[in-house]
């Protein structure tokens, strides 16, 4: 029975790698990619000595379409097709509209929407033929965050991830027909290295302990999620 393969990207730490041990646990084929290569090559060994079927590797920053396809190819040569994919990897920030210059301002924008939004539409794009002949699945991982922004989100991040929420509907009525399930998954806070790395310099910023601010995020998104709308959380769950 041949191995599921799956793409991951953003996948050398927090989401993107707890996806990749996942599917590893199983057996997986699996073809990563990542913007730092060493932490990447890192990741790839564990997870081959976790029972990966096949682990590829790729170096690549998913905001160049050029490094997308680049990726997609590969993926696709060394695994001979997709059965899931996973766009993880994401970017936005710091700051908001008015608190930069102009150039600061128009690169982060820039960025963000091309690693949140352009990249989840240029990996469908190139994973269209391969998810419909196995009739995959696309995951696009958003934030619970973009329902309602807090201070402590950059703005690019926000509505770019909004952004990402309406594409993940419109690739869902698209890849429908093909057979493909397109999935959106908005997590809450979830104290990965880049969240930690950022809830230290926001807590370092506005001079407020860590644990506080760690707290006061997780109430303010968790306050947003239906559960807690209908008055089903409270300190004890």
């Amino acid at each position: 029975m041949q191995s599921r393969r799956i793409w991951i990207t953003g996948a050398s730490q927090g989401i993107g790698f707890a996806c990749a041990q996942h599917f590893s646990a199983t057996g997986a084929a699996l073809s990563l990619c990542a913007r730092r290569e060493a932490p990447l090559l890192e990741a790839s060994a564990a997870l081959a000595h976790q029972g990966a079927q096949q682990v590829i590797a790729t170096s690549a920053d998913v905001s160049d379409r050029e490094a997308i396809a680049r990726f997609a190819s590969r993926s696709i040569e060394e695994l001979g097709g997709c059965d899931v994919l996973i766009h993880n990897a994401g970017g936005g920030g710091p700051g908001g509209v008015l608190d930069r210059d102009e150039a600061s301002f128009e690169s982060d924008f820039n960025y963000a929407f091309n690693v949140n939004v352009m990249a989840a539409a240029r990996l469908a794009r190139h994973a269209a033929e391969p998810l419909t002949h196995a009739q995959g699945v696309i995951v696009l991982v958003s934030s619970a965050w973009r329902r309602r922004p807090d201070a402590a989100m950059p703005a690019s991040y926000g509505a770019s991830k909004a952004a990402l929420d309406d594409l993940t509907r419109s690739l869902a009525r698209e890849f429908g027909p093909r057979g493909v399930r397109v999935v959106g998954v908005a997590p809450g806070p979830i104290w990965t290295e880049t969240w930690e790395a950022d809830l230290k310099r926001q807590a370092q910023r506005e001079g407020a302990e860590l644990e506080d601010m760690r707290a006061r995020i997780t109430d303010d998104v968790g306050a947003t999620t239906p559960l807690a709308a209908n008055g089903l959380v409270n300190d004890e769950h």
